[in-house]
């Protein structure tokens, strides 16, 4: 990622730069430029669809984005952090991201890309099924926030996980900070840090969903086959 990020500082010398910028008027606007702060995506409630921004290869949000008032952002390509609030809904399908955290009932659903670090807070739902997370790195829930994890093999500090929502007080095996592993659906290795903020998370929820490895479907799909064929 580091590598990732030196090449974008070295493009954004030869690139247009933007300073600071806010969309809101509705309407989807794409990304693949660099702009030099952060950069704010709204929707005022005044349109007939929410402001949708799409960032793209060689884009580059150098102050990260923030996802405001049911807007939408897809991060497809580049290079940026993101904080999603009031009901937005921001999807992750490529790119480096710094942090990505998710507040005040927002959604942020992960298939791809590269994230440093996650947050789920104040009501909101993080959804991960793909993806590279940093090894290592710590997923922070406060105050209601939520998480599903799609993939198989889960398991905290060694203990299989099965199926089914959890809060802090239900999760197997819990301490302060949980280490879960486990394959995602897109065959990613997870290995992250769960921690529960103290006296802020009755409400947080981790709901773990199995979902079979692509090679296990196919080799389920060929015994089927097979049987038929007998």
């Amino acid at each position: 990622m580091k590598k990732h990020r030196l090449i974008c500082m070295l493009i954004c010398l030869i690139t247009p730069n933007v300073y600071c910028a806010t969309f809101n008027s509705g309407g989807t606007h794409n990304i693949n430029y660099t702009i030099n702060d952060y950069l704010d995506v709204d929707h005022l409630g005044a349109y007939d669809s929410p402001t949708t921004v799409n960032l793209l290869d060689d884009g580059w949000v150098t102050g990260g984005i923030r996802a405001l008032l049911a807007s939408k952002v897809n991060i497809i390509g580049g290079t940026s952090s993101v904080l999603c609030k009031n009901r937005s809904v921001v999807s992750i399908s490529g790119g480096s991201v710094g942090y990505a955290n998710a507040f005040d009932n927002s959604t942020l659903n992960i298939s791809g890309g590269e994230i440093d670090s996650l947050t789920s807070k104040h009501d909101s739902h993080l959804y991960l099924e793909g993806g590279s997370v940093a090894s290592g790195s710590t997923f922070t829930f406060e105050f209601g926030g939520n998480a599903t994890f799609y993939g198989s093999d889960f398991k905290i500090k060694g203990q299989s996980i099965a199926d089914g929502t959890y809060t802090p007080a239900t999760l197997p095996n819990r301490s302060i900070y949980d280490h879960l592993t486990g394959t995602l659906k897109d065959s990613t290795l997870l290995g992250i840090y769960l921690y529960f903020e103290p006296n802020t998370t009755t409400n947080s929820t981790v709901t773990f969903v199995t979902i079979p490895e692509p090679t296990t479907i196919l080799l389920l799909g060929l015994g089927g086959l097979i049987l038929r064929r007998k």
